[in-house]
């Protein structure tokens, strides 16, 4: 049995206003929030949008440069595999990675290395 949705709720004068409240919440919090195509910010420093800080050197070189690392250990997980078909069930070893999450601290991730 199904109950049809009763929007007559959303017309009463409290549930406008409480409605108009949360959009000037939402809207206050989104307008706090760094603008990432803004003319101010710096083109050549990577921006957390959330929470506006900047990446650290070691977190922008990382995610700036994280292409090539990923492309090489996957060619050498692929001839691993090749010259022992083994390999691709044993286990991978862990990555230290380094992005806005891991800013504070390092996380790891896994690769084939």
């Amino acid at each position: 049995m199904t109950q049809k949705e009763d929007i007559s709720q959303d017309l009463k004068p409290n549930q406008i206003k409480r409605n108009c409240q949360d959009l000037a919440t939402i809207k206050t919090a989104v307008e706090e929030m760094m603008n990432p195509f803004s003319d101010s910010i710096d083109k050549y420093i990577l921006y957390n949008i959330g929470t506006g800080k900047s990446a650290s050197k070691e977190t922008t070189e990382f995610l700036l440069g994280v292409t090539k690392p990923g492309s090489d250990l996957h060619e050498k997980f692929i001839s691993e595999c090749i010259s022992d078909p083994k390999r691709f069930e044993e286990g991978i070893t862990w990555r230290k990675i380094k992005n806005f999450a891991t800013n504070a601290g390092i996380r790891m991730i896994r690769n084939s290395a």
